[in-house]
């Protein structure tokens, strides 16, 4: 953050401080418009009271708005970490279980392919069908290992995961051109691609978290 301005007294000026805030908070400008409305009708109308409730304005609106850039991310399965933006804000993110692939495949119009080959043992499979258009199949191994299939028509990310990964390679997986994505340990835990029509992503890791191997990646498959 900048400098923050001083009031009279010399102390930080919370009006600064909120813009500052609100500068580390990317949304659309609608979204802010909205936030900065409710903020002004509850502004107090006298002068020296100002100074005891605006920190308090002021925190809240910036709650809120952290609120609306995170909660998307994680209604949507990923970790939170949503690229700031109109996409992140569409209020769309809903999702319910479908129970199998082929009810997950007549709710979204396409067929959404199986994907064998995992490298672990599931104990649990859920089918979301998300409102914004994006199919998911994802599991819950044995050992607490993490695995997420994703398609949704265009060719937009559809990961929900925007890590700056140390590493990333581009091979030929499921016959198209996939990015790998990885911490630099030579293991990859997020796969993502697109055929023009649709787009794809698949994340694996193992129970601590960890990647798997190129050969281990190669032994999967989309029927």
């Amino acid at each position: 953050m900048g400098e923050m301005e001083h009031g009279e007294s010399g102390a930080p000026s919370f009006r600064a401080a909120y813009r500052e805030m609100m500068e580390e908070i990317r949304v659309t400008p609608e979204v802010r418009g909205q936030v900065l409305a409710g903020v002004l009708r509850t502004r107090p109308k006298h002068k020296r009271n100002v100074a005891r409730i605006w920190p308090l304005l002021a925190a809240a609106a910036a709650l809120a708005l952290a609120a609306l850039v995170v909660l998307p991310g994680i209604r949507r399965g990923g970790t939170g970490n949503t690229n700031p933006g109109s996409e992140s804000l569409s209020g769309t993110c809903y999702a319910e279980d479908e129970g199998s692939l082929a009810a997950l495949s007549k709710a979204a119009g396409f067929s959404v392919p199986d994907l064998s080959g995992l490298f672990f043992d599931a104990a649990d499979t859920a089918y979301p069908w998300y409102g914004d258009g994006m199919a998911e199949v994802s599991w819950t191994g044995t050992g607490g290992e993490s695995g997420t299939f994703r398609m949704a028509a265009g060719t937009d990310d559809v990961s929900g995961d925007y890590t700056d990964y140390a590493e990333q390679i581009v091979v030929t997986l499921f016959g198209q051109q996939v990015t790998l994505s990885g911490n630099g340990d030579g293991t990859y835990v997020l796969a993502r691609w697109t055929d023009g029509t649709y787009a794809y992503s698949i994340s694996l890791t193992d129970g601590a978290g960890n990647g798997y191997a190129l050969a281990d990646w190669e032994g999967l498959t989309l029927q």
